[in-house]
């Protein structure tokens, strides 16, 4: 069972662990396997759950790879339908190749698509940096209409 664990997960969960009301993700690709683990899910719907005011965004470039691959971190986003929200943005010039994670527009991994390895922004005006970036990427996109749940 530890083998199957995604080698990021350890940082992920470092920062999932400290949010309390806001979590920020944006991935040009598929999600990665690194989300879809048990632990990860865990936390992200704790913090949506948490309060009235907590909100978890999702930024994407395309839905259908995520839906092909039966993501959980995305069936458990469907499942807190007032507290989270994914948005599509197919092309942007500000649209890097990188997973970004931004907890509470404190803290943030980055996840370079080519080397893979994590990138933690501790300093504010690194985070802020990324997240004004993530708001004006977020603006840009369309909500994702495959994301509302079937009644």
């Amino acid at each position: 069972m530890i083998a199957s664990r995604h080698p990021l997960l350890p940082q992920l969960m470092t920062v999932l662990e400290s949010a309390r009301r806001d979590i920020v993700l944006s991935s040009p690709e598929a999600i990665m396997p690194l989300f879809d683990s048990d632990d990860a899910i865990s936390e992200m719907l704790r913090v949506a759950r948490r309060a009235p005011q907590t909100r978890l965004r999702v930024l994407l470039r395309q839905y259908e790879p995520v839906q092909r691959e039966g993501s959980r971190f995305i069936q458990s986003m469907q499942r807190i339908p007032t507290k989270a929200e994914c948005r599509l943005l197919r092309e942007h010039p500000e649209w890097r190749s990188e997973t970004l994670v931004i907890i509470d527009e404190s803290i943030g991994l980055i996840i370079p698509t080519k080397t893979r390895r994590p990138i933690h922004l501790s300093e504010r005006r690194q985070v802020m940096t990324r997240l004004n970036r993530f708001n004006a990427l977020w603006d840009a996109a369309h909500p994702a209409q495959e994301m509302r749940r079937l009644r």
